[in-house]
């Protein structure tokens, strides 16, 4: 969960309060804000995966990359670094020849790659360094039949909550085998303030932020891609006619408000 309403200052310590209904409560250690490292950009790049079928056979299925480029400065104490990316793309209702018909244009937003867990240890790395850090993926589909922005959100955080990442990134990314021990529980640094004997799960994030973003039409797509694009109001034979081409706003985190940034 982020909290949007809440605008944070370098160098300033913050920590978040919950009570629940029931009267629970529970409270996270004081985390400070650090300087945000700059991202340089972000770069899409196309890759074929294979992937089998229910049948058993083999496929070629193509995929968006998106990678950060960073170039760490001189000064990088303290401050490590975290990655997330994200896919907003445009979906035009059909137009159905009806003049009193007003087709919206809707945004849909999706996440990219839950199970990457992009961090960095600056401090590690000579200033300097040209970073390229692989964010996520999304599979070409629908979603690049009209205009695609793949955003890479870098976090600049501190080193409680890049051990946290750490953490959670051996527990999603296991590289050991069926005989090493199950993960323990990830604790963070939030606590049970009223039954401690009842642990809490989670971290309370304090990050600062830059951004890169990178867009793709159709028309920008490989020729062995494109074919992947399907027209998602095209009703295959037999098929009924989706509920989301009449209400584009049926979609998950689908709006009519255009990013303010969107270009």
């Amino acid at each position: 969960y982020r909290l949007s309403n809440v605008t944070g200052v370098p160098g300033h310590t913050y920590s978040i309060l919950i009570q629940l209904s029931d009267g629970t409560g529970y409270k996270s250690k004081p985390q400070m804000m650090p300087a945000a490292l700059p991202i340089d950009s972000a770069e899409m790049r196309f890759a074929f995966v294979e992937d089998i079928t229910g049948t058993g056979d083999v496929t070629r299925v193509p995929f968006a990359q998106l990678y950060a480029h960073a170039t760490l400065p001189a000064d990088t104490k303290d401050r490590f670094l975290r990655w997330e990316a994200e896919s907003i793309f445009i979906f035009n209702e059909p137009f159905t020849g009806d003049p009193f018909d007003h087709p919206k244009q809707c945004f849909i937003t999706n996440g990219m790659s839950a199970q990457v867990i992009a961090i960095t240890n600056p401090a590690a790395l000579l200033p300097g360094t040209q970073l390229v850090e692989y964010t996520g993926r999304r599979r070409i589909d629908f979603s690049f039949e009209y205009r695609n922005c793949l955003s890479i959100y870098q976090r600049t955080t501190g080193k409680d909550a890049y051990e946290y990442w750490q953490r959670i990134q051996e527990l999603v990314e296991p590289t050991g085998t069926i005989f090493d021990p199950p993960p323990a529980p990830v604790r963070g640094n939030v606590e049970n303030i009223s039954d401690p004997q009842y642990p809490a799960y989670g971290f309370f994030e304090v990050a600062s932020s830059d951004t890169a973003r990178v867009y793709v039409n159709r028309g920008d797509l490989p020729f062995d891609v494109v074919a992947f694009v399907p027209k998602y109001c095209n009703a295959a034979p037999g098929a009924g006619p989706k509920p989301e081409c009449d209400d584009c706003l049926l979609f998950q985190n689908s709006t009519v408000q255009k990013p303010e940034w969107w270009q």
